[in-house]
């Protein structure tokens, strides 16, 4: 996540309002967890990013599942 940060830094500098991106956490006991990163200013904190929504979506099953259809998928063919 350390990439992404820097990139969502550089995004924000160059005037950028909202961001998104995938990446990979970790949880306290060590385990991955892949999230989708939504950043956005609110209207009228542009100036001074006082007011920022952040979001962190745990997209994990949805990459497992992804993983199993490509496996099958790659069986079938």
């Amino acid at each position: 996540m350390r990439e992404h940060f820097a990139q969502e830094l550089i995004h924000l500098w160059e005037g950028g309002l909202s961001y998104e991106v995938e990446g990979i956490n970790y949880i306290l006991q060590g385990e991955p967890r892949n999230v989708h990163l939504h950043l956005s200013v609110y209207p009228g904190s542009e100036d001074t990013f006082e007011r920022v929504l952040v979001a962190l979506e745990d997209v994990t099953s949805r990459h497992k599942s992804e993983e199993y259809l490509r496996y099958i998928w790659a069986r079938t063919t």
